[in-house]
């Protein structure tokens, strides 16, 4: 089976590039349709515009770097952005369980500390553990996504280093209500319940609210898992200015049943955060301050071990752009102070500043160059220079030859440095990571039925912090070590007919330590994916869809010496979905092959096969 997987991936060249069509959405002025399920959509929209990739509106297809957007049509074939995330070039999700455990995502190569994850634009990645929880971003909140693939420091500074994950929130400008309810119910007693409401009030005011809950007794004792999730925004326009705010909460209780190996059938967690934006815009010009909570509480009676950590970060940035012939400059400041209060890492405060400037310059017709230059400075670890440049040269208008040369750093977290118990300790001795990339690939679009990418990069790597047990004692902590990363990805998106689209993408990453050439461990040689949906509409009143999805991944080490390793697997889902005006019905089966032999971390087994289904209604005055 994984001959056939990899043999169809090369075939298609490594397959999809998952959503990487040329309708990303900008602007967010909408047209309610009350007597049709046609969804809402913005009335003026600018294809293959993202905003991630170089910090102000430009086209997919002529950035000199590898980008994915992912569209709300997209989206909502799915319940779990976990899963919609694996099934994007070069990623890997690691996670330890069903709805509600812990799930990470880690791009070309990378540990999960070094994707950098953004909420319209502002930063989520957690200060004590340098990562995040995909959990915490409700699915049915989204309007688009934009991956970055590739280190991004010289526009974001820390743990934008193997890539950028930029989530855009749902907005509505018309001035009629909208309105969502969806229920759903699955395998091991899933129920979840999503509310969603939006309109604009006026000319100038406009807002949008949701909510949802998770619950679940998961698939093994002691892994239930209810959580909470509530996001709103509102925004209000007065002349030429733009104010906005937004807040997310999120709480979730979970039972942690731990490995095979290490049980812990009465522990459990409670995890809560709060994030607050404020942010000003005029013309160019953005000013956004952010404040984020984050609290989590660990108990297990039967080692009698209680831990809680409270960390507290807020800032501010500064982002403004100018235009002159051919050339656009962005530029932009940023200020952050973090603090922590932990039983295992104590009492710690850190604060950093950093700026950047960029330069895009359309030096001919078809050619664009980008420049860019941040520095930072951290109370910990001192200051980063990260400069970065992107040269890329259209060809007959559906062809772009690209190159970049980036360079990228991760600071020490809190947990990496001063973390201490009996089984993990931190070091407070560790170096960031720097890193060096390289990346040489071509895109090529024929219109919104075929798009073909590839590319080839590597990245080169100073004291990555890696955590293992290096030394055999069983005690769990960080080290630096010297690596490179290099490899291949490729996707296919290929609409023959109307109604039917064809993905896929194939990857082959090589990570290694240079100094004893050993492979990264949980970083798989060879992933890919592929899916298939087919939809067909019947006078604009009846839709009925069907899609398939599979994901490959291949074998990966577990341990630092090589000798253990957990082998590659395939998984196969697959969703039917009817929608009558604006009604919708859905059943979907995941793990259809029901592999109950499968893991994506050692000792932690997962799900075999399960169900989901449920109905969601659309009300729109």
């Amino acid at each position: 089976m994984k001959r056939v997987v990899i043999a169809i991936g090369l075939i298609l060249c490594g397959a999809v590039a998952y959503g990487q069509e040329d309708t990303l959405q900008t602007v967010d002025t909408t047209e309610v349709c009350p007597d049709t399920f046609v969804p809402i959509k913005p009335k003026y929209v600018l294809k293959d515009v993202v905003v991630t990739a170089t910090r102000i509106p430009a086209k997919i297809f002529t950035i000199p770097a590898s980008i994915t957007s992912i569209t709300r049509e997209e989206i909502e074939d799915y319940d779990e952005l976990s899963k919609l995330m694996e099934l994007t070039p070069d990623a890997v999700i690691n996670k330890t369980g069903f709805l509600g455990s812990l799930k990470s995502l880690s791009l070309r190569g990378s540990t999960y500390q070094q994707t950098l994850f953004l909420l319209n634009g502002r930063e989520l990645n957690d200060p004590q553990n340098g990562g995040l929880d995909l959990n915490l971003i409700p699915l049915n909140a989204i309007d688009k996504i934009e991956i970055v693939r590739g280190g991004a420091s010289s526009l974001y500074g820390a743990n934008a280093f193997g890539g950028v994950v930029n989530v855009i929130t749902k907005s509505f400008y018309e001035n009629k209500p909208y309105a969502k309810v969806s229920v759903k119910n699955g395998s091991y007693n899933t129920n979840i319940t999503e509310v969603e409401f939006g309109r604009g009030i006026g000319e100038n005011l406009d807002f949008y609210l949701t909510w949802n809950m998770k619950k679940t007794d998961g698939h093994r004792a002691n892994s239930s898992s209810d959580s909470k999730n509530l996001f709103g925004k509102i925004r209000y326009r007065l002349g030429g200015l733009s104010f906005n705010v937004q807040a997310k909460r999120y709480e979730n209780k979970l039972g942690l049943p731990g490995s095979l190996q290490w049980s812990t059938p009465s522990a459990k967690e409670n995890d809560y955060r709060l994030d607050t934006d404020f942010e000003i815009k005029m013309k160019d010009l953005k000013l956004k301050i952010f404040h984020s909570e984050i609290k989590n509480e660990y108990e297990d009676p039967d080692w009698n071990i209680r831990s809680s950590h409270h960390n507290v970060y807020y800032g501010g940035e500064f982002v403004n752009s100018s235009t002159y012939n051919s050339h656009t400059l962005i530029y932009g400041v940023c200020a952050k102070k973090n603090s922590i209060t932990s039983t295992e890492v104590k009492d710690r405060k850190s604060h950093l500043f950093g700026g950047f400037v960029q330069e895009h310059w359309r030096f001919i017709e078809g050619g664009n160059l980008y420049l860019c230059c941040r520095y930072d400075t951290h109370s910990v670890y001192g200051g980063q220079i990260s400069p970065s440049a992107g040269l890329g040269y259209i060809l007959k208008n559906f062809v772009n030859v690209y190159a970049n040369i980036k360079k990228s750093f991760r600071a020490p977290t809190f947990n990496d440095l001063f973390f201490n118990d009996p089984w993990m300790k931190g070091d407070s001795t560790l170096k960031p990571e720097v890193a060096v990339s390289y990346e040489f690939g071509m895109k090529n679009r024929i219109g919104e039925k075929f798009s073909f990418e590839a590319s080839y990069f590597e990245r080169e790597v100073e004291d990555m912090i890696l955590w293992g047990d290096p030394d055999g004692d069983w005690i769990w902590g960080p080290y630096n070590i010297d690596a490179k990363v290099s490899g291949i990805e490729t996707s296919l998106s290929f609409s023959p007919i109307p109604g039917i689209t064809l993905r896929g993408d194939y990857s082959y990453i090589d990570s290694y330590d240079n100094a004893s050439k050993k492979k990264t461990i949980y970083q798989p040689v060879h992933t890919a994916s592929t899916s298939l949906k087919i939809a067909k509409k019947f006078r604009n009143k009846f839709e009925i869809s069907f899609k398939t999805d599979s994901k490959y991944t291949g074998e990966k080490f577990t341990n630092e010496d090589n000798s253990e390793k957990l082998p590659d697997y395939i998984l196969f889902d697959a969703s039917l979905k009817l929608r009558i005006v604006d009604i919708s019905l859905f059943y979907k089966i995941k793990n259809l092959s029901n592999n109950i032999s499968y893991e994506c971390t050692k000792y932690y087994p997962m799900p075999g096969r399960n169900i989901l289904f449920g109905i969601s209604w659309e009300f729109w005055d």
